[in-house]
């Protein structure tokens, strides 16, 4: 994931020169007709196998000596949707009063929302046909089945579209005592990223060593109720470090390079 958002905004910062429609065009193109490309592959050892994996094609590359690198997070569409990110930007200037942002994040999102909805119920692109299971949670599970890996349209469509739902509520909500304090994780999300990262290897480590492997070789949990209580745990315990360094990056803005944390 590092990787695909360093090279997408390497790509960003070429597209920030083209004009502000054709912008907009291309990210739209990238991000809904990059499943086009679906049927496109090649096998190892072809001279487009390498950049064809990075750019579309969730693979693996064998780097030698025993080491593979799984390119989980083809590249492409990541540059569309940072592109329109970008593109959205003016969105939340200053110039913009909060309700002209609120009406127009809420049209968008619905329109994503029920555009998946539309596009999804047709079954004729972007990811794998959906079928009717033996009971209607069969058949959600298999509606909502989505590509992220990397992401297709349809899995793009309803977790922008929500987002944008959220983002206007939220505005709406500004001055209710939880968000400022939600913020904090927006404003050191690669710090939390990572943070979290050893946190989980710490405790797991922990309970290897506590319990032993409790599933063959490794170790795992009963039941899926558990994970939410290590969320629930988590969040707060990962909360405060996060707020200090994201109050450390408003702090010291002499230091060039915490804003990328």
């Amino acid at each position: 994931m590092i990787w695909a958002i360093g090279i997408s905004m390497i790509a960003l910062s070429v597209l920030i020169h083209l004009p502000r429609m054709a912008q907009i065009v291309l990210g739209l193109a990238i991000v809904c007709l990059h499943n086009l490309l679906d049927p496109i592959t090649f096998a190892p050892g072809d001279a487009l196998y390498v950049p064809w994996a990075m750019i579309h094609d969730r693979t693996l590359i064998e780097l030698g000596n025993g080491y593979t690198a799984k390119t989980t997070y083809p590249v492409l569409p990541w540059i569309g949707l940072i592109l329109l990110g970008y593109v959205s930007g003016p969105w939340f200037g200053r110039g913009v009063e909060p309700h002209v942002r609120a009406k127009r994040l809420v049209w968008l999102g619905l329109s994503l929302v029920i555009g998946f909805v539309v596009i999804r119920y047709l079954n004729f692109y972007g990811d794998k046909p959906w079928f009717q299971g033996e009971n209607a949670l069969r058949t959600t599970m298999s509606f909502l089945s989505l590509t992220k890996y990397p992401p297709s349209l349809l899995f793009l469509m309803p977790t922008v579209g929500v987002g944008c739902l959220l983002l206007a509520l939220f505005e709406k909500y500004e001055s209710n005592w939880l968000l400022p304090h939600l913020a904090f994780f927006g404003g050191a999300p690669m710090f939390f990223y990572i943070l979290h990262l050893y946190v989980l290897k710490l405790v797991y480590n922990v309970a290897v060593g506590i319990y032993g492997p409790t599933k063959g070789e490794v170790y795992g949990v009963d039941s899926l109720a558990w994970v939410y209580i290590w969320v629930a745990i988590l969040i707060p315990v990962l909360y405060f470090p996060t707020r200090w360094f994201a109050a450390l990056k408003q702090r010291r803005r002499d230091i060039w390079w915490l804003k990328y944390l």
